[in-house]
């Protein structure tokens, strides 16, 4: 999902069901959003947040040419409203483990 579009920087993220997962839909997914995404919304850039031990999400992000920003010690309430909005009920102390933040540019 592409979110808070207004905002100067959105974040962006997916979920892949487990049974779905290294088959390469992510990568797939992710590379449309983000080039469809600058295309059509005049972003400069998007946020996308990982935790700090999903090496897979980390990869992806890399490969899409996100950079790291900063380490976290929880994820941001931009991205708990946004996993709340679409459907994961959850709380930043479900999470204590460190986000890390990457920025994909232009």
């Amino acid at each position: 999902t592409i979110d808070e579009l207004s905002a100067k920087e959105p974040f962006l993220g997916i979920y892949i069901a487990e049974e779905f997962r290294e088959k390469g839909y992510g990568t797939l997914v992710s590379r449309l959003l983000v080039e469809e995404g600058f295309k059509h919304l005049n972003h400069s850039a998007f946020l996308w947040e990982v935790h700090e031990e999903n090496t897979a999400s980390k990869r992806l992000v890399e490969k899409l040419g996100g950079r790291f920003v900063e380490r976290r010690r929880s994820m941001s309430e931009r991205t708990l409203a946004l996993l709340k909005k679409y459907g994961f009920p959850l709380s930043g102390e479900e999470f204590p483990e460190s986000v890390e933040r990457y920025r994909i540019e232009r």
